[in-house]
């Protein structure tokens, strides 16, 4: 099956990354063997369980790839790669990205908001909107023109704030 995941990626106030996996397995996508529970054999673990000894889904190339991305950005450069990754450089985007305008779009009844987002030296991966600043909710691209967001008129709250995510 597949499943949405979200994890995070942000330079805090103090300069350091700040890097959340949302889970304690990404590991188990760098490699695809893993302990055994016992220590012993894996004949005596139970058959039915695939994260014991050897995975066979095997190792994900795209957790490999954005483990690289992520120790670059970090500074930390891998001295042997794996077959089929790509050495890769620090980013220079040091700028995040910036809401630029929100406007009101009325089709007929249909009353939507638009951000338009800019990141010079990048791209803007998401943006988001927030009623009190606490909770943030993702708005859509608008695939027309890439650099507009769009989310449905939300309910009369008062102010509303927004934000660019970078990538």
């Amino acid at each position: 099956g597949s499943a949405t995941h979200h994890l995070t990626l942000y330079k805090a106030s103090s300069g350091a990354l700040v890097f959340g996996a949302g889970t304690v397995q990404w590991a188990w996508g760098l490699d695809n063997f893993h302990d055994a529970v016992t220590g012993m054999n894996n004949m005596w673990e139970s058959e039915y369980n695939t994260r014991i000894g050897v995975d066979p889904s095997g190792p994900d190339p795209v957790v490999q790839q954005a483990t690289l991305n992520l120790f670059a950005d970090m500074g930390i450069k891998a001295h042997i790669l794996g077959a089929g990754m790509v050495r890769p450089t620090r980013s220079t985007d040091k700028d995040a990205p910036v809401v630029t305008s929100v406007s009101t779009n009325m089709k007929g009844t249909h009353k939507s908001l638009v951000a338009q987002a800019i990141d010079v030296a990048g791209e803007v991966a998401a943006v988001e909107w927030s009623a009190d600043g606490r909770s943030w909710h993702p708005m859509k691209r608008d695939l027309s023109k890439t650099d507009h967001w769009i989310m449905e008129m939300p309910q009369p709250r008062g102010e509303l704030w927004f934000r660019a995510i970078d990538d």
